[in-house]
């Protein structure tokens, strides 16, 4: 060791037990919640392009509407992590921050989406429709873990 400080490798996280059970419960809510969201406007889409006689699914990533309806995903768990980050856990800050920060990220997007007339703006919804949908599943897969961390250590205190 001559010397130098050494850091050790973290182990990765294993819940156990109950907290077990309460994170798969809390993600898999999630998961279902993040899917409803994002496949349910598709399905009602496609129904509607089916009654008009028209078929337009790229529309929907389009027109910014995948965007509009991650956030009844997102806002949700913000308020979740509001009500509990009151008690200084800086994991618990660092992810409402960045829950806040992809809110925020979506408004502008969906804005920006909405009041674009040039000829390629499906394509641009489209590709900017996509990082949002893989970045809101990864922030509500953290804050779960994080909610279920800090949840162990409130529970190891009393």
């Amino acid at each position: 060791m001559n010397g130098k400080n050494v850091k050790l490798k973290e182990k990765p996280l294993v819940f156990e037990g109950v907290l077990a059970e309460k994170y798969k419960s809390s993600r898999n809510k999630w998961i279902r919640l993040s899917i409803a969201s994002v496949f349910l406007p598709l399905l009602f889409a496609c129904i509607i392009s089916w009654y008009n006689g028209k078929f337009e699914l790229i529309n929907l990533f389009g027109q910014g509407e995948i965007i509009l309806s991650l956030f009844s995903l997102t806002v949700p768990l913000m308020f979740d992590l509001f009500d509990i980050k009151r008690n200084n856990d800086e994991r618990l800050s660092r992810a409402f921050f960045l829950c806040t920060i992809i809110i925020l990220l979506q408004t502008i997007f969906y804005c920006l989406i909405r009041i674009d007339t040039s000829a390629n703006h499906l394509i641009k919804g489209f590709l900017t429709s996509i990082p949002f949908i893989i970045a809101s599943w990864l922030c509500c897969l953290y804050s779960i873990k994080v909610m279920a961390l800090y949840s162990e250590e409130i529970g190891g205190q009393k």
